[in-house]
């Protein structure tokens, strides 16, 4: 039983790995464009990842305006949601907190969702490199070493797709945001 349960674990990593590698070199410049409202879509996202955050003893709580929506595709929002709030769970502390929170800069049009969380954060030096296919800084390898070096870039991929800019603000020891904007 536990081979086939270790066997069970390695393919899908697997299978995550290789859809992650597919999503990155194709060149898709074509997109489904459909209104798509934030908040059910990220309360779903919250959903699948209550199982992780409880293993790892983080809360998870969203905020905001419960009607913003844009024009993209609900799926590739959903793997970047979920690739940025997985993150801040394995890279949070045990009773620590991740805040997703959606609201609408006026001035520029845009959707601004942000998710924080009370982690490890990110070294200064290491930065300018976490967008980088296969890159892995020194303590990201110890908190989650099965990681892949994939999460982030496909992120910055799937979010320039739908026309929108990634921003990270972190301080070890403190924690990180991550904050899309997305066009309305």
């Amino acid at each position: 039983m536990r081979l086939c349960t270790s066997l069970d674990k390695t393919l899908a990593r697997l299978e995550t790995i290789t859809e992650r590698l597919l999503l990155l070199t194709r060149n898709e410049r074509q997109i489904v464009r459909e209104d798509v409202y934030l908040w059910p879509l990220l309360e779903d996202v919250l959903l699948d990842m209550e199982d992780l955050a409880a293993s790892k003893g983080v809360t998870m709580h969203l905020a905001g305006d419960t009607e913003l929506a844009i024009l993209g595709d609900s799926a590739l929002l959903a793997i970047i949601f979920r690739n940025l709030i997985e993150n801040a769970i394995y890279y949070n502390r045990q009773g620590g907190l991740v805040q997703i929170h959606l609201d609408q800069d006026r001035q520029d049009n845009t959707a601004v969702i942000s998710i924080a969380d009370t982690g490890i954060g990110i070294p200064p030096e290491e930065q300018p490199f976490v967008f980088s296919r296969f890159y892995r800084g020194r303590q990201a390898r110890t908190y989650h070493p099965n990681g892949t070096g994939l999460g982030l870039p496909l992120v910055v991929h799937l979010v320039q797709l739908h026309g929108g800019t990634l921003h990270l603000t972190s301080t070890p020891d403190q924690g990180s945001i991550f904050t899309i904007r997305l066009p309305l």
